[in-house]
């Protein structure tokens, strides 16, 4: 009833991937995210409806957007489950959203599963691939503070900032 409630189309476009029609939920999780473009669950809903219909870049795309904005909002279950709902799509896509969801879970979680498997994947992004040597070195204890400014004083990415924030915890 009311067109500029964003709630009510992310929970219409809910009804619409349990139907399993899923053009429809899309078009209302773009409608809630146009009207709250910080609407995580939004973004993680229409993430998990085009892992449904084979889109897996777009899939990776909103996982890693609501993995970001969970994490903001200090919703730490939620940013986990979107990060790793996106690096699920692993198997399916091999790019640097999903290795950027990786690599966040793995600073979230310290799960030495996810790192396992993130040193299988071609990293091609020369800054993801650096903050990932580095939370590597972190592990092991090696002082990297000095690395990280460098870095994130040279990043123009603000996606980029949350892997900053988690790799900058103690």
């Amino acid at each position: 009833m009311n067109p500029d409630d964003a709630a009510a189309y992310n929970n219409r476009g809910a009804a619409y991937g349990k139907l399993k029609q899923y053009e429809r939920a899309v078009e209302d999780y773009g409608k809630a995210i146009a009207l709250n473009p910080d609407f995580a669950a939004a973004y993680r809903n229409r993430g998990i409806v085009h892992a449904h219909t084979g889109r897996y870049e777009e899939s990776a795309q909103d996982l890693k957007k609501a993995g970001i904005l969970f994490s903001y909002s200090a919703r730490n279950d939620d940013s986990v489950k979107a990060f790793s709902y996106c690096f699920d799509l692993r198997e399916e896509l091999e790019n640097v959203d999903v290795i950027y969801c990786g690599l966040a879970q793995f600073l979230i979680t310290l799960d030495p599963d996810v790192i396992i498997e993130l040193k299988k994947m071609r990293v091609q992004d020369e800054r993801v691939k650096k903050i990932f040597d580095l939370a590597v070195r972190k592990l092991y204890k090696e002082d990297i503070v000095d690395e990280i400014t460098t870095l994130e004083k040279e990043e123009k990415r603000e996606e980029m900032k949350l892997l900053f924030d988690l790799i900058k915890r103690e």
